[in-house]
């Protein structure tokens, strides 16, 4: 699930056991602005202070400050880069301190129908598990790096634009960038024929492939109906 920076904002302030008027003392910002921004009431945090409050108040990094944001989602390799680390250590982290969390292109991308059906066929991937991988960015369902990996693929986007990684403990992010990196970097590298029509019949052409996957496309919106 990914948080909105006035949800972490509050939820620091809770968790430390500080009143606004206290967090306003440290932060040199007034008590109705942070009630605002808590809130996301009548006026949403500008990045900059949101920025500040995070790394400076918070000590979070620019990368999950930026992605709670999520206005302005932070393209690996554009806006921001962190370091290649070891897959292994990258599945580790998953299964213990982060997840991996769909982004809010991603979410409204999938309130298609017709192309969530279509990314069914080509990535393998259930509807219904397609539905539940959306529902991430509110909901807290992790994510597989195989299913990312194909919805990337068969989509055309990198792993940063529809997806995003969060940290369990938000105290504790200083992996989620490098983790987002690795995961970009090994997507990139990684082949996107995920459906093996040879299993069908070895002798099918391209033509009939994209016939089949069109008929099967129509079948699967009608049981929908």
């Amino acid at each position: 699930m990914l948080k909105r920076i006035h949800d972490i904002i509050l939820d620091y302030r809770e968790a430390h056991g500080m009143s606004r008027r206290e967090l306003a003392a440290k932060s040199k910002y007034s008590e109705k602005s942070l009630q605002n921004y808590e809130r996301a009431a009548d006026v949403w945090i500008p990045l900059e202070k949101a920025l500040y409050l995070g790394k400076k108040i918070m000590g979070l990094s620019d990368y999950t400050i930026l992605l709670s944001y999520y206005v302005n989602t932070p393209i690996i390799g554009v806006d921001i880069t962190g370091t290649v680390i070891p897959l292994e250590e990258v599945r580790n982290l998953l299964s213990s301190s982060y997840s991996i969390t769909a982004l809010a292109s991603l979410h409204h991308a999938f309130e298609d129908n017709e192309l969530k059906i279509q990314v069914s066929i080509d990535t393998g991937i259930n509807y219904q598990r397609l539905e539940d991988i959306r529902q991430t960015f509110y909901k807290d369902r992790p994510v597989e790096i195989e299913e990312a990996l194909r919805i990337c693929k068969v989509l055309g986007k990198k792993f940063s634009e529809l997806f995003g990684v969060v940290p369990e403990d938000y105290a504790n992010d200083e992996k989620a960038l490098d983790i987002a990196t690795t995961l970009q970097d090994y997507i990139e590298k990684q082949d996107s024929n995920f459906v093996n029509w040879e299993k069908v019949d070895s002798n099918l052409s391209k033509r009939e492939v994209d016939y089949l996957r069109e008929m099967l496309a129509v079948f699967r919106k009608l049981n929908l109906k």
